[in-house]
């Protein structure tokens, strides 16, 4: 099992094509989706954002997909690689900076600073030890009146791990805490930093017990990991994962689970 900042230095020169298919483009944008209808809501235009664990920038990238390109952007990542290529990427954009720090270390006051949107994406938060603890933290730095969380998280009973437990017959793919992959990185041989899977209840129980409002808990991709026909497009894509979230009233069957809450009720 590699270290997590190890592995995500390692990943961080081809992380972004990772994502460069239909499938995780179509994830993207309903992420995107997401987040509009999250703040669709707010009293105020939200004007800034903080991305905990944001890598290489992707949802920077996405910003003009739910109306935010020009708020102001803090990015941290335990990974100055990666920190790095964000600022390669976006050396143009203004009103933006980045902090290399540890998501489960990081006293988030300490940026001196109350966000409208706080966001932890592309399974950032799986990699929280305590979350309890940590969306306590976040709900400090959000504003009282105007401040809204997105969070993304591996699924522990997804389509694809219940499958793979009963084909291997071994309950560690079901496990709460195990080392996880990329599913794109071709590259196994690292097995990956340990890395935690949620469910729905402990998701929503964790919001709650840290105070917040608005709570809700959808899945993202269902199947379409688990097929050998994958969308030959982002347009069939995005259309597919939001019949999957219509059709499906179970969050817990998905990759990922995307919690929603507001800081206000």
């Amino acid at each position: 099992m590699m270290d997590q900042d190890r592995y995500f230095d390692a990943v961080a020169s081809k992380y972004d094509s990772l994502y460069d298919n239909p499938l995780s483009q179509g994830e993207n944008l309903l992420v995107a989706e997401d987040i509009a209808v999250l703040i669709h809501s707010a009293a105020n235009k939200v004007q800034s954002i903080l991305d905990i664990g944001c890598g290489t920038g992707l949802m920077l990238d996405m910003t003009p997909h739910f109306g935010c390109a020009d708020a102001r952007y803090v990015g941290t990542d335990l990974s100055e690689t990666m920190l790095r290529r964000l600022r390669e990427k976006h050396a143009t954009r203004s009103n933006t900076e980045t902090h290399r720090c540890d998501m489960n270390t990081f006293d988030l006051r300490n940026l001196k600073e109350e966000f409208d949107l706080v966001l932890s994406t592309f399974g950032a938060f799986s990699y929280v030890k305590d979350p309890l603890n940590f969306l306590q933290d976040v709900k400090h730095i959000l504003k009282k009146d105007n401040g809204h969380l997105l969070v993304m998280a591996y699924s522990r009973f997804s389509v694809q791990n219940i499958w793979a437990r009963l084909k291997q017959q071994n309950p560690k793919y079901t496990d709460a805490v195990r080392p996880y992959v990329y599913r794109n990185d071709s590259d196994s041989s690292s097995n990956g930093p340990l890395t935690r899977f949620h469910t729905s209840a402990s998701l929503t129980e964790a919001a709650h017990r840290a105070g917040l409002h608005r709570i809700s808990v959808k899945g993202l991709n269902f199947f379409l990991d688990s097929t050998g026909n994958k969308p030959a497009s982002t347009e069939n894509a995005i259309k597919a994962l939001r019949e999957e979230r219509l059709q499906i009233p179970l969050p817990d069957l998905s990759h990922s689970l995307i919690l929603t809450a507001s800081n206000y009720e």
